[in-house]
């Protein structure tokens, strides 16, 4: 069957957010992520089994997430980088993506110590915080099977490796006609296995997600809002923000505001051999070129 006679099905994703960061975003200079690139790039290279050809929806994305508690936040500026993110992604894609709330819970609690090669019943009991993300998965499941049973979508990709979706899975193979195509985000070289209880049900698998991949699919550095103030990539969330921050503070000072210190940093230069001045904020080596133009332009203009 040729390119021209392949039946087109409405086609979904639905991300666990939680899932996306821990298994291929955590610790990584990637989590300034665009997710609809990354899945079209995903969906160009799958062939569903009968020769369809995915079409996304107007509504092409649906993502699930939910908003980290300050006080157990692992870092002081894990709240406002999220929430930065979150901004950026409505205003860079608009209708096409849609956030899905749910919420964080935290409770006290009573737990054994891990002691290994020790049951836990013979070891001290100790008092915890509980944390629980509350309403994500419930929504996730809830989302798709109504998208299936009632929007007409024909095609349903998920972005996950989480048990708990075997049934949703089970769910729609039984109600529906509706293919399932499962994306474990999982990077080549850190590779999880495939949960199998979620790809013995889904028509067609990915396995992981690889480094150019992710690379490919990164938002623009500084993304316009409807007021007209602007989302900038987190300083943590570059490769190295330790190399990058004092290069940063001085490119500020020279240049009188962090906009314009963000914005050289961001353009090619003649230089460089027209790489920009952030690509070589990487490795100490590079990053010493950069200290010592910076040094003698400040010198030549007396700044």
């Amino acid at each position: 069957m040729s390119e021209k006679q392949q039946i087109t099905l409405k086609t979904r994703v639905y991300i666990d957010g939680y899932n996306l960061f821990y298994g291929l975003l955590k610790g990584t200079p990637y989590r300034w992520i665009n997710p609809l690139f990354l899945v079209e790039q995903v969906l160009r290279g799958i062939l569903i089994p009968g020769q369809y050809k995915p079409e996304l929806t107007p509504v092409a994305v649906k993502y699930f997430t939910a908003a980290i508690l300050e006080r157990f936040a692992r870092s002081s500026d894990s709240v406002t980088t999220q929430s930065d993110y979150w901004r950026a992604l409505s205003a860079h894609l608009g209708t096409r993506l849609q956030i899905i709330r749910g919420r964080y819970e935290a409770r006290p609690a009573r737990a054994h110590l891990c002691v290994p090669g020790r049951p836990a019943r013979l070891t001290d009991l100790v008092d915890i915080w509980k944390l629980e993300e509350k309403q994500t998965d419930v929504q996730l499941a809830a989302h798709a099977l109504s998208d299936v049973l009632v929007d007409g979508v024909e095609h349903a990709v998920f972005v996950t490796n989480d048990t708990d979706f075997a049934p949703l899975f089970e769910m729609i193979k039984s109600t529906s006609s509706a293919r399932i195509g499962l994306i474990v985000p999982s990077s080549g070289s850190e590779r999880r296995a495939v949960n199998q209880e979620l790809a013995v049900r889904a028509d067609w698998v990915r396995s992981s997600i690889s480094e150019q991949d992710l690379l490919a699919a990164q938002l623009p550095w500084s993304v316009r809002l409807p007021a007209g103030d602007y989302a900038i990539k987190p300083l943590s969330w570059y490769p190295r923000p330790d190399l990058l921050s004092p290069i940063l503070a001085e490119a500020k000072r020279v240049k009188r505001n962090l906009s314009s210190a963000w914005r050289w940093l961001h353009e090619p230069s003649p230089y460089f051999d027209q790489q920009a001045p952030i690509a070589l904020c990487n490795s100490e080596t590079d990053v010493q070129k950069l200290h010592e133009y910076m040094s003698k332009y400040a010198r030549d203009f007396k700044l």
